[in-house]
């Protein structure tokens, strides 16, 4: 069996039923996720360990279909209003993904390395995109950040090296480290009005980046942020500027500040 459309109810036991299926596709639209019973799954990463989990009502569960090469297409339940930790993770096939509007936050490493996807739309409920989130999607070419969003975690995008174009909305207040480091494909980013500061290596990497606009709001800029965008020519202040503070950085190998926001932005 490659394909499945389920239907009712679903808790841990049935994950592990799944999980030893060597699906393509599933359906899963129709299921509602209850707390109970309970799976394992043996995951890599820092280490090498085994997770023991169980569900909980309405919660994608976490390594859910970690590690699964085969699957290509999946379609979420309706109900769930969260993805948690590690649900795709090192699905290097997946190509097609349905996120159901009601979906309020996208845990930690929920996609991470799904080499496969080339675009993923987020819908307008989701608030949260958590911790290395979509890091190393190499392959997405473009995603939209709703206007419902208000933190992007640390790392969230990070090594998505084929994404262009990122527009970050009004409505994010918060932007983690490392948020969109090496994503060395981008050549436009739009900053939003919310950011109050722009944290460490958040755009670091950033290769193809040759302009930016710091909005008027933005009151610091710290250390390394936009280091190594070596194509970066122009950066362009907002009108009436509340910037304060652009920060170096301290190297504890060299003993020294050795770098800045903006160092090695060599063009």
């Amino acid at each position: 069996m490659h394909k499945l459309k389920l239907t009712g109810y679903l808790n841990g036991t049935d994950v592990a039923t799944i999980r030893k299926m060597p699906l393509t596709e599933i359906d899963l639209s129709d299921v509602n996720i209850v707390g109970g019973g309970t799976y394992t799954v043996h995951y890599i990463g820092l280490g090498t360990g085994e997770y023991r989990g169980s569900t909980s009502d309405n919660v994608f569960p976490s390594y859910f279909f970690y590690d699964k090469t085969t699957i290509q297409s999946v379609v979420l339940p309706n109900t769930i209003t969260m993805i948690d930790a590690r649900a795709f993770a090192y699905c290097e096939n997946l190509s097609s993904i349905v996120i159901p509007n009601g979906v309020t936050e996208i845990g930690m490493e929920a996609f991470r390395e799904c080499k496969g996807l080339t675009s993923i739309t987020i819908p307008n409920s989701v608030t949260k995109i958590g911790y290395e989130a979509f890091q190393a999607c190499e392959s997405i070419t473009s995603i939209t950040i709703p206007n419902s969003v208000t933190k992007i975690a640390n790392g969230a995008f990070r090594f998505c090296t084929n994404l262009t174009s990122i527009i970050i909305p009004n409505s994010v207040i918060d932007i983690d480290d490392y948020a969109f480091q090496n994503c060395s494909g981008l050549t436009s980013i739009v900053i939003g009005n919310g950011i109050k500061r722009l944290p460490t290596y958040v755009f670091g990497g950033c290769t193809s980046l040759s302009s930016i606009i710091i909005p008027a709001n933005v009151e610091t800029i710290e250390a390394a942020a936009f280091k190594g965008c070596t194509n970066l020519t122009s950066v362009t202040f907002g009108r009436n500027s509340n910037l304060k503070i652009i920060k170096g950085g301290y190297d504890t190998h060299y003993e020294h500040i050795n770098y800045g926001a903006f160092t090695d932005c060599t063009a």
